[in-house]
């Protein structure tokens, strides 16, 4: 499937309308850290899809504000997000899409809760 088949997917997953509207999301901040560089992804329109590929992919702990993911689940989750972006994540560094870049780079990533 294609970017946009897999967003709608992840929306009827959630029960979700699509467009994504801001107040279905439960991500607020996410953070990606390579080697110490840290690049931080605040909540804006031009990343929903991103932050409900989180939402989708990473559970929220009870009672936890923050959710860390690293090693072996990060490769797992990076492997899905390759798979979920499609032609977005492969052509990443082209189009200069930063929260793609940050994540297929990311030792770290960290994920702020609403």
């Amino acid at each position: 499937m294609g970017y946009r088949d897999n967003v709608q997917a992840a929306c009827d997953q959630l029960r979700i309308q699509n467009p994504i509207q801001e107040a279905d999301l439960t991500i607020g901040l996410i953070k990606f850290t390579n080697s110490g560089h840290m690049v931080t992804i605040d909540p804006s329109d031009i990343n929903r899809s991103g932050r409900l590929f989180f939402q989708v992919n990473v559970p929220q702990e009870p009672n936890h504000v923050r959710s860390f993911i690293e090693m072996d689940e990060l490769k797992t989750l990076q492997n899905k997000a390759a798979d979920f972006f499609a032609e977005n994540w492969e052509d990443a560094e082209d189009k200069g899409r930063k929260m793609l870049i940050a994540f297929k780079h990311a030792d770290i990533v960290s994920i702020d809760w609403k």
